[in-house]
């Protein structure tokens, strides 16, 4: 083959080829940070490029697992697909519509074999596996989709999810999906944007394809079908270019389990170049606009790959060929990472509520399913990553020796990162008698030590310690994968989950609580998370309430309701003293969200535009206070006069503090509406903000008006700002 052959895709040229700015701007960053998660290495096998951070967390993490593996509970030990071993019993395999030669060799060469029956460790079918294929499995199957997968891998329902959370968190936040519409249905909406912008050009696609089919470019609104469905995308202009070629990245996420949320990504994956130079002016020809490897291996200028090692050559690179070419031209490579893992994160949670309500209904087990996705991602000439698409059940086709190579290490570190194991159900049974009878001893033991009817709290229990150590052990078997979520930064994410997944938090305290070493285990020296659980009351706090004697000998006892009505009750009294339009968008979301969560027995009343926030919060709070008149009965004058001089005694800091101590998972989640994702409380937010203004008259409404509002009487009603 001639070397003018490769005039298209080639080797990097000394010359700088990549249209676009060489770096990412430097806005504010908020999320992950790429020393806390790593960015993939420069070639599977080559040297890691795990940060000092990650190091010294991974040591931890070590210790910890230490601590948390029984060695007197047997388990039956995971299969290792990469050091191939003979296996003491016969492990199975299923295909369901599916017969994928690189899936079947990798399963084959670890020992497994196939079979129709049920008694299957690993069932892998092509699309969304059926309701029934989920139904009487036990804790060692593993199915290759999650139900409702499907919720951001059919191109109309993510379209669906990604506008779902643009209405609840703003556009800017999960602005990384072309603007898309879904016609019919939607075409009024298409047709106002396409008449504002008439210059852009629009993709069309089938809701449900793959490999290019059924997609073509318009620029007149006389080219959109209006019989059948489809998704129209605004076109992305102004891609990256190298040596003149649009190019888009497959990168492969592996998600093992939605509660607790684990996300990894592998360091591999490829760059899929389009055949034929870009050009706007040619809208017609598929091979300049198209990147699918599908598609441009048809065209008679499209270059093969021949050789794993040569992965730069071609019209498909290997995704590490592409960020050595990127990082040569002078782009910060880490930065585009981070960007990615974002949307990927972002993506995978606007699918989350839906996938974690089938799991609970279909009953099953947290480790039963698994999914490995395909993200294809494209690059603007500014460096901004845009989703185009999530395959369900990427191409595992090996057309040439990269894609062999790449894909059969994915699969063998996928296999052996979800910890495979053998079942037997003879053994299987005998093993869990003898583990559950150790765990009674156990049980008996912590009985004698923990007060009659005290409830060991979540973090403690045996199920907690299990998420932990699954956690720990995955990571240890990761192989070439990332684990994006959870990492450092990753509570960001828990403000876009709907409810809040406190067992995400837990796990994050778990792992991400940056002690020095100390003499006491790691476990159980962790502090608890921000708005999570038990951590004590000050000593300071207790004296304060022991030395307050009442005259009647009575002990002055705050219960949690005491010191959230006290709280409320402060924050009622700042918001009313404020005027509605200077709050900020985030006090007013937690206010809001406080004020309708579905622990309130009545519903929200007094919402409408003629009542104000405060009025509303306010409602709340009578309803709270009348709670506990009905729980405690009415207190004396004298005692309740005491109660509330040993509230008034804390800031609010110290309410927040002890708010966060709540163990009672109900209390939990109203209370965490309260704080921010930081931990901070509103209102002791408020009292900073508050102290910076100058001009209070311009924030403040005036004393005389807030008189005549109609109020309750606080419990603290000479707290001030």
């Amino acid at each position: 083959m001639d070397k003018s052959e490769f005039s298209y895709v080639s080797v990097a040229p000394k010359t700088q080829t990549i249209r676009g700015p060489r770096e990412l701007s430097k806005n504010q960053w908020e999320g992950l940070a790429i020393e806390g998660t790593g960015k993939p290495r420069k070639g599977l096998f080559t040297i890691s490029n795990t940060s000092p951070y990650i190091e010294y967390m991974e040591s931890r993490w070590e210790k910890l697992l230490e601590e948390l593996t029984d060695s007197t509970q047997y388990r039956v030990p995971t299969i290792d697909f990469r050091d191939v071993k003979p296996l003491s019993q016969e492990v199975y395999y299923k295909f369901y519509k599916a017969d994928i030669k690189i899936v079947k060799k990798v399963l084959e060469t670890a020992g497994l074999i196939q079979t129709i029956s049920h008694d299957w460790s690993v069932l892998w079918s092509c699309g969304a596996a059926k309701t029934f294929l989920y139904q009487n499995l036990n804790e060692f199957q593993r199915i290759n989709h999650f139900p409702n997968s499907t919720e951001i891998t059919r191109k109309d329902n993510l379209c669906a999810s990604i506008v779902s959370m643009q209405e609840k968190y703003g556009y800017k936040a999960f602005n990384f999906v072309p603007d898309t519409y879904v016609l019919p249905d939607e075409f009024a909406d298409f047709y106002a944007h396409f008449h504002n912008e008439k210059n852009a050009k629009w993709i069309i696609k089938p809701p449900a394809s793959s490999q290019g089919r059924g997609i073509y470019l318009i620029d007149s609104i006389n080219e959109v079908p209006i019989d059948e469905p489809c998704i129209i995308s605004q076109y992305i202009e102004n891609p990256l270019l190298i040596n003149d070629l649009k190019f888009d990245m497959r990168i492969y996420v592996l998600v093992t389990c939605y509660e607790p949320l684990r996300i990894y990504v592998y360091e591999e994956g490829l760059a899929r170049f389009a055949s034929e130079p870009y050009s706007l002016s040619q809208k017609k020809n598929r091979f300049s606009h198209l990147t699918n490897y599908s598609l441009n291996k048809k065209n008679d200028k499209f270059i093969q790959n021949q050789d794993a090692q040569c992965d730069d050559i071609g019209h498909k690179w290997s995704l590490s060929a592409l960020m050595r070419h990127l990082e040569t031209a002078g782009i910060d490579v880490g930065s585009v990472w981070i960007k990615i893992y974002d949307l990927i994160i972002k993506t995978v949670i606007s699918s989350e509520q839906a996938v974690t309500e089938e799991v609970k209904k279909l009953n099953l087990n947290s480790k039963n399913c698994f999914d490995l996705f395909g993200f294809d991602v494209i690059l603007d000439s500014n460096l901004k990553p845009w989703l185009l698409e999530v395959n369900l059940s990427p191409s595992l086709a090996t057309d040439s020796p990269l894609d062999t190579h790449i894909k059969s290490n994915l699969l063998i570190d996928a296999f052996n990162l979800m910890g495979i194991r053998p079942f037997d159900k003879k053994k299987e049974s005998i093993n869990k008698l003898q583990n559950r009878l150790k765990m009674q001893t156990k049980s008996d033991i912590s009985s004698r030590t923990v007060s009659p009817g005290r409830k060991v709290p979540f973090m403690q229990s045996t199920k907690f310690k299990e998420v932990v150590r699954d956690t720990l052990e995955e990571y240890k078997r990761r192989g070439h994968f990332i684990r994006i979520y959870p990492s450092k930064g990753s509570e960001f994410y828990d403000g876009y989950m709907e409810p809040i997944k406190l067992v995400n938090r837990y796990l994050y305290s778990i792992l991400y609580t940056e002690s020095m070493p100390r003499k006491t285990p790691i476990y159980n020296s962790v502090q608890t998370p921000e708005l999570a659980v038990t951590p004590k009351l000050p000593k300071r706090h207790e004296r304060q309430v022991s030395s307050e004697k009442p005259k009647s000998n009575e002990k002055v006892l705050l219960t949690g309701d005491d010191v959230l009505i006290e709280y409320v009750s402060r924050l009622c009294h700042a918001v009313k003293a404020l005027k509605e339009d200077k709050l900020k968008p985030q006090w007013k979301r937690s206010i809001e969200k406080f004020i309708t969560h579905q622990v309130w027995h009545t519903s929200d009343i007094r919402r409408g535009s003629n009542n104000r926030l405060w009025q509303r919060l306010e409602s709340r709070l009578i309803e709270m206070k009348e709670r506990r008149r009905r729980l405690v009965g009415t207190p004396t004058d004298e005692f309740e006069e005491q109660r509330r001089q040993v509230l008034r005694q804390f800031s609010a800091a110290e309410l927040e503090s002890m708010l966060k101590s709540s163990c009672r998972s109900s209390a939990i989640e109203i209370i965490s509406s309260l704080f921010d994702l930081e931990g901070r409380g509103i209102l002791s937010d408020v009292i900073k903000w508050l102290a910076t203004v100058t001009e209070k008259d311009r924030v403040l409404i005036p004393l005389e008006e807030q008189m005549n509002q109609e109020t309750t009487i606080y419990d603290s009603i000479d707290d001030t700002l």
